[in-house]
């Protein structure tokens, strides 16, 4: 996400290239670490009498409106190497993707344990409905050839998806981030369906409405 972000900015606006006149200020948002390190890496996309770019900062449960939209940023584990990161309700979508864990869930994975969070993202899902979410799943990795699986250090496998889900309100879920291991015809089949889990797709569309 970082890298995505940071690499279309300075496609667009290199240091020493004039911003025209007619660009206006592309409005970002990210969390306090995203923002800080924008900053600190690539200042210039701010400065000046014309900046490319306007930065915002959001808070953990702080909603703000953005093009009309009642956005709720939401604290997710994304593993040891990327730390806390940032997921999204907009009305009833949840947009979780990279997760390993959701800080308060009771069953998070034993083998990749998450640092204490002083945010229960965990209990403010369970106490809401959701007509969809969106989720990151991966195949289980073999670990050393032995016949035991192993977990991703830094995203849901697809059964910790389907546990995670059974225990929340949600209406449908649709799996993101899908590794080369997992088919997408099997997560099409009627054991998945059945729990109203389903793989995305190039071109998929989900309204949201606008509040």
């Amino acid at each position: 996400g970082i890298l995505s972000l940071i690499l279309g900015v300075y496609a667009l606006t290199l240091p020493n290239v004039p911003v025209p006149t007619w660009v206006r200020p592309v409005p970002v948002y990210g969390d306090a670490k995203l923002v800080a390190f924008i900053r600190e890496h690539h200042d210039y996309v701010e400065r000046g009498s014309r900046p490319f770019c306007q930065l915002h900062q959001l808070n953990p449960f702080a909603q703000v409106s953005i093009s009309g939209f009642q956005v709720t940023p939401l604290v997710l584990w994304h593993g040891l190497q990327a730390g806390f990161i940032s997921g999204y309700q907009l009305g009833g979508l949840l947009y979780l993707t990279d997760v390993k864990t959701i800080p308060g869930y009771p069953y998070p994975d034993p083998d990749y344990p998450m640092p204490d969070c002083p945010y229960d993202t965990w209990s403010y899902l369970r106490s809401r409905h959701f007509d969809t979410m969106v989720i990151d799943c991966l195949e289980p990795m073999h670990h050393n050839g032995a016949g035991s699986w192993r977990a991703s250090p830094s995203h849901l496998t697809i059964q910790e998806v389907e546990e995670m889900v059974s225990l929340l309100d949600v209406g449908r879920v649709y799996l993101i981030h899908i590794d080369h291991q997992l088919s997408h015809q099997k997560l099409s089949g009627p054991f998945w369906s059945a729990r109203h889990m389903y793989p995305s797709y190039d071109g998929l569309t989900i309204e949201v409405p606008n509040e």
